[in-house]
């Protein structure tokens, strides 16, 4: 009975792993994944930068001094021209200048030349996605509306961005579940490559090329982002929430001469907006309402320190599936009593999630942990009611056999292990009986 028990068990604990395996193939993990992701890092807790990059904030501090944006041009130049005295390795403007000043030309100007000055300075602009009406004629020879989706590179002042060192996009795909967890340094368009804003940063602060940064990085086929087009992506290694994480000045005190030199000297400045209402925001494993120019401050840091996540292939996952649910539910498991055995189960998934943090925070590997966790606490239930069903049934029928005629306790023995009946007795070398004659 034992051997068929543990033959049918492995028989429930394969086909519980491949229902997991297709669901996991099929993506419906993918959130929880996700979260899951999310937790290590909230585990893990803030990490020291390693780059030299610093935010130049345009914070409210910044707008009531300043004024709302957007700014005169003058001002950028005057912030230019002071990063560039002071000696910073990169002035990277998360800022999109797609309109001609036209009331006052001689800012653009000012702004051009202080950039072209600098020979540092790296500008933005974004591909922009929408969905176009178009009428189409049907197989019916009807003609129906139909959205078309398309997207355009959008084009900034090009008095302004033509005098810079470089001009990157600054286009960002979240999550299906609008976290960014993921950055995209490359991006083909149209069938040329194009670099991203953080991307150049780090290109013009260690003067490479983007393809001698990129070489050593190691990237994923794009998903879900991309817009129908190719393109790689990174999974990001956040350092921590926007506060407290990457060294912050205010850009009006920077201005201002508020500021040292030296704590911008060979520094990598990024200028971007964290006023409330004033900024693109996203959701991060660390905090929601998460400015951009920090996402693009985490992508220098991980490109500095060539320390993004590196994803586990998705046949070690559907590989872990099956050991665990086939090996540990369907083999191991068993072997104990329910209680041992759901204590294992449960052991045991708390030292794969264990090894699953350590994995990421000392090697960088970033191991799915949801789907093998599920196929080993899945199968064991499934496997553990499949007994209970079938071991209740026996012992019933058990008791109904002998109960007429077996003393009670001796029927709970054979309940207890239905094993060691044996048809035909069982040979003995010695024996003693005692039979005991009550004395009436």
């Amino acid at each position: 009975m034992k051997n068929k028990l543990r033959r049918n068990s492995l028989i429930f604990a394969f086909i519980g792993s491949v229902a997991v395996a297709a669901l996991y193939w099929m993506g419906l993990f993918i959130n929880f994944e996700d979260k899951s992701l999310d937790f290590r890092f909230k585990m893990r807790g803030v990490e020291k930068p390693q780059s030299p990059v610093v935010v130049a904030a345009m914070d409210d501090d910044s707008m009531a001094r300043i004024g709302k944006p957007p700014w005169r041009r003058m001002v950028h130049a005057k912030l230019v021209d002071k990063l560039t005295k002071a000696g910073a390795s990169a002035i990277v403007f998360d800022v999109l200048f797609y309109e001609p000043d036209n009331d006052r030309p001689q800012d653009d100007l000012a702004f051009a030349r202080a950039i072209r000055k600098s020979k540092r300075t790296v500008c933005a602009y974004s591909f922009d996605y929408s969905e176009v009406p178009v009428s189409q004629v049907n197989e019916k020879g009807e003609t129906v509306v139909v959205s078309i989706s398309t997207v355009t590179k959008a084009e900034p002042v090009e008095l302004i961005v033509g005098e810079a060192a470089a001009v990157g996009y600054v286009n960002s795909f979240p999550d299906p579940d609008g976290n960014l967890r993921r950055a995209h340094p490359v991006f083909w368009y149209e069938g040329e490559k194009y670099a991203a804003l953080n991307l150049l940063a780090v290109s013009v602060a260690q003067n490479k090329s983007p393809d001698e940064i990129m070489q050593n990085v190691t990237t994923i086929d794009s998903v879900p982002g991309g817009w129908g087009y190719p393109g790689r992506e990174v999974l990001v290694n956040y350092r921590g929430p926007k506060d407290g994480t990457f060294n912050t000045y205010s850009y009006a005190d920077i201005l201002e001469g508020f500021v040292p030199d030296e704590w911008l000297k060979g520094k990598i400045v990024l200028v971007g907006s964290t006023a409330l209402g004033y900024f693109d925001h996203y959701n991060t494993p660390f905090q929601t309402q998460f400015p951009g120019v920090f996402f693009h401050a985490n992508i220098i840091d991980n490109l500095w320190a060539n320390d993004f996540l590196k994803p586990v292939s998705s046949w070690v996952t559907l590989l872990l599936i099956f050991l665990f649910g086939v090996v540990g539910s369907g083999m191991f498991v068993p072997r104990l009593s329910p209680w041992l055995g759901a204590v294992t189960a449960l052991a045991g998934s708390a030292l794969f999630w264990g090894f699953g943090y350590l994995l990421m925070t000392r090697k960088l590997f970033a191991l799915e942990l949801v789907a093998p966790i599920i196929s080993l606490l899945g199968n064991y239930i499934v496997v553990f009611f499949y007994r209970f069903i079938i071991e209740q049934r026996e012992k019933a029928g058990i008791k109904k056999a002998f109960g007429v005629y077996v003393n009670p306790h001796v029927v709970d023995q054979i309940a207890k292990n239905p094993d060691g009946l044996k048809l035909g007795g069982e040979m003995r070398e010695k024996a003693t009986v005692l039979n005991h004659v009550a004395n009436s």
